[in-house]
C-alpha cells in the first residue's frame, strides 16, 4: 500500500527519477517474497482443502487482472484499504494437526487405562 501511494506521489508531481523504479522495484519484490507464500498457505485455511485447487485458480485470476489494472497506483493503493478490511473479517478455525490426533488418541488411551482393573492393582501396588 504504501509502496503504491509512494509511486503515485511521485509520478503525479512529476518528481519520479529510475532511480525511485529501482527502489520500489526492489522493495515491492522483497514484500513479495515473504508475502506470496503467506497468501498460497492461507487460501488453504480460508476456501478449506476441499476448494483449495479453485482457490488457487481464482487467486491467480486476480493477480493477473491487477497487473493489468496496476497502472492506475492510486487505485492500486485504495483497494488494500478493502484487502485489509476484509481480512479483519475473516475468522478461522485451526486445522486438525497430525499431532493433536495423536495426542487425542494418548489422551483417550490414557483414560481407558485408567479406569482399567490392571491400574487400579497397580496403584494399589505402588501403595503398599
Amino acid at each position: 500500500m504504501c509502496l503504491a501511494f509512494t509511486l503515485a506521489a511521485l509520478l503525479q508531481t512529476g518528481l519520479a527519477q529510475l532511480w525511485h523504479v529501482y527502489v520500489l522495484a526492489l522493495c515491492l519484490g522483497t514484500v513479495t517474497s515473504i508475502d506470496f507464500p503467506a497468501q498460497q498457505a492461507f487460501l488453504g485455511d480460508l476456501a478449506g482443502m476441499a476448494e483449495v485447487r479453485r482457490a488457487v485458480n481464482l487467486n491467480a485470476m486476480i493477480l493477473q487482472v491487477s497487473r493489468m489494472l496496476g497502472p492506475a497506483f492510486w487505485i492500486n493503493g485504495v483497494s488494500f484499504g478493502a484487502v485489509i478490511g476484509s481480512l479483519l473479517l475473516v475468522r478461522t478455525q485451526p486445522a486438525a494437526t497430525p499431532r493433536s490426533a495423536a495426542l487425542a488418541r494418548l489422551v483417550a488411551c490414557e483414560r481407558r487405562w485408567t479406569s482399567s482393573a490392571a491400574s487400579r492393582a497397580f496403584k494399589t501396588y505402588l501403595c503398599l
